[in-house]
């Protein structure tokens, strides 16, 4: 019993430190800024697989376009909207672009296998997806 206790309170843990970290998709409003980058999904996955360093230096902290083909429209944990854009044949990496609850009428025209343009703020990839909020569909 204590070690589950141990384990839920680990992932209550990193579950917070992850907001914490990330925020949430309003905290960032892209609408009127300069795009710095312009890439796929799949070559943004593919930096990031190669050389992880490498690719928070050339994408951390600025504003992209990306397009993608969408892999899933869905919610993470505490109700924030996303779109996943396939990053890899395999699914291993892939992207996840956060919106803002206002956006839930656009999202929800959405459809799985539909390549979609997204503007974005990167904030690179901790474990598993790339992620970008503040998202805006172009």
């Amino acid at each position: 019993m204590k070690k589950f206790i141990k384990h839920i309170s680990t992932i209550i843990v990193i579950g917070l430190f992850s907001f914490l970290a990330y925020g949430s998709a309003e905290d960032v409003d892209v609408k009127d800024k300069q795009v710095e980058v312009k890439t796929s999904a799949i070559k943004l996955c593919s930096a990031y697989d190669s050389n992880s360093i490498g690719a928070d230096d050339k994408y951390k902290d600025k504003v992209m376009l990306i397009s993608g083909t969408i892999i899933s429209i869905d919610k993470d944990f505490l109700d924030e909207l996303y779109v996943e854009l396939q990053g890899d044949e395999y699914g291993l990496i892939n992207v996840e672009c956060y919106f803002a609850e206002e956006d839930k009428g656009k999202l929800s025209k959405l459809s799985k296998g539909t390549r979609l343009v997204v503007k974005g703020y990167c904030i690179g990839q901790e474990e598993g997806p790339i992620a970008l909020k503040g998202c805006i569909i172009q």
